[in-house]
């Protein structure tokens, strides 16, 4: 029993990539856990847009 967050990549025509983070929906089990301890899911994240191909930006860690 897990709650899990992926993201789904969608191609568009223009070379892009709309990215759906989503979180799965909760067993029954964990819904009634979850109602006890009076906590819910947050909302879905809006969607992101990538272009496809090009390296996206990280974070440099010195050290």
């Amino acid at each position: 029993m897990a709650i899990q967050l992926i993201d789904v990549p969608l191609p568009t025509v223009d070379g892009r990539c709309l990215i759906l983070p989503r979180h799965t929906q909760p067993e029954p089990e964990v819904k009634m856990v979850l109602e006890k301890l009076r906590l819910a899911l947050p909302t879905q994240p809006p969607p992101r847009i990538r272009v496809i191909g090009v390296q996206q930006p990280t974070s440099a860690v010195a050290g």
